[in-house]
C-alpha cells in the first residue's frame, strides 16, 4: 500500500494533574492545578489502498485513505528488517481458481498465478516463485511453508497477507509476526508512537 511521510508537527495541549477547583462552597481550597504536559509531536503517514469485503463468492473493492499518527524514525542505528510472514500449504486440494492468496496489493489465484502440483511442498515452491516475481517481494519455500518478505519501508506492517476461499477447502495456514492478516517486522520497526513533550 503506497504511503508518504509528512513533516513532524506539534499539537499544543494543556494537561493538568488535577481538575480545576470548584467555586462552590465547601469545595477544596483554590489550589491551582499543575501542568504536566505541553504538547505532542506527530507525523502523519497517509496511505492509499483498497479495502476488500467478501460477499458470497464475489469481492467488493473500495478505495481507502487513512492516516497513521506515528513518527517515522529514518535514523535507526540498525535498518529495519523487511516485513515478513509465513504461509503453509496445509491442504493441497485446490479447486480451480477458487483460492486466492493476497500479498500486499497483489492477488495470486490458484491454477492461474501458480501451478498446483501433486504435493503440498511442490505447490509451495511454485507459490514462492510466483511471489518472487512480484516487484519488491521475495519468497522461499521450505517444505510446505513459504516465507514471504515484502519491500522495506515504513508501511511494511500495513501490507496485507491473507487468503480468500470461494470453494469448500481452506488451503492455507498463516503465521504472522505482528498483526493478523498483515506482514510484520521482526526487528527495528521504523514506526514509533508520537513523542510526548514535557
Amino acid at each position: 500500500m503506497p504511503g508518504s511521510s509528512q513533516p513532524e508537527f506539534k499539537i499544543l495541549v494543556a494537561n493538568f494533574s488535577r481538575p480545576m477547583p470548584s467555586l462552590l462552597r465547601g469545595s477544596l481550597p483554590k489550589i491551582g492545578p499543575v501542568k504536566i504536559r505541553t504538547a505532542f509531536e506527530f507525523r502523519h503517514l497517509p496511505q492509499l489502498g483498497f479495502a476488500d469485503t467478501y460477499v458470497g463468492a464475489g469481492v467488493a473493492r473500495s478505495l481507502v485513505v487513512f492516516t497513521l499518527q506515528e513518527n517515522l524514525d529514518p535514523f535507526l542505528v540498525n535498518p529495519p528488517s523487511r516485513p515478513t510472514g509465513d504461509v503453509e500449504v496445509s491442504d493441497n486440494g485446490f479447486q480451480g481458481t477458487q483460492a486466492s492468496l493476497f500479498v500486499g496489493p497483489f492477488e495470486l489465484a490458484s491454477n492461474r498465478d501458480f501451478v498446483v502440483a501433486g504435493a503440498a511442498g511442490a505447490t509451495a515452491t511454485n507459490i514462492a516463485a510466483a511471489i518472487s516475481n512480484l516487484p519488491g517481494y521475495d519468497a522461499t519455500a521450505a517444505g510446505a511453508v513459504v516465507t514471504v518478505e515484502g519491500p522495506a519501508g515504513a508501511v511494511g506492517d500495513r501490507l496485507r497477507f491473507r487468503a480468500a476461499y470461494r470453494g469448500g477447502v481452506k488451503n492455507f495456514t498463516f503465521t504472522f509476526v505482528g498483526e493478523d492478516d498483515k506482514l510484520g517486522f521482526t526487528a527495528n520497526n521504523p514506526l514509533r508512537p508520537p513523542t510526548i513533550l514535557p
